[in-house]
């Protein structure tokens, strides 16, 4: 009997997230390995690769706009991060954009996506 039951949705937790950069050609930047949810955050085991280093700086800006609730700046730095990086599902399917939050120590990480393109940072 064939299988009917509908594909699982992409980005559908767990599994291995992937950051690239939208340049050609892309290059991976790091890996995010889901272990739990808070929905509608993900939170998951961070693995920066080489390439993580130059955009490192505006994940700490973000960080820094959020805790000092500067949210003008905030979205243009979100929006810089969406404009320079991709958020890949586990199924290699690109998010139309993202939040993600990397802890100080570049261990672990929480974020968001959303399929639709956003006029402004997820909530």
């Amino acid at each position: 009997m064939p299988d009917t039951a509908s594909p699982r949705p992409p980005g559908d937790a767990p599994g291995l997230w992937r950051l690239h950069t939208r340049a050609t050609p892309p290059r991976h930047v790091a890996d995010l390995h889901v272990d739990g949810s808070d929905f509608p955050w993900l939170t998951a085991a961070f693995r920066p690769l080489a390439p993580y280093e130059e955009h490192r700086p505006l994940f700490v800006r973000l960080a820094d706009l959020s805790e000092t609730e500067e949210w003008e700046a905030f979205d243009a730095c979100w929006s810089e991060l969406n404009r320079t990086l991709a958020l890949h599902t586990p199924e290699g399917v690109p998010v139309a954009d993202f939040l993600l939050h990397v802890e100080d120590d570049d261990s672990r990480a929480s974020f968001r996506w959303i399929d639709e393109p956003a006029e402004g940072p997820p909530a």
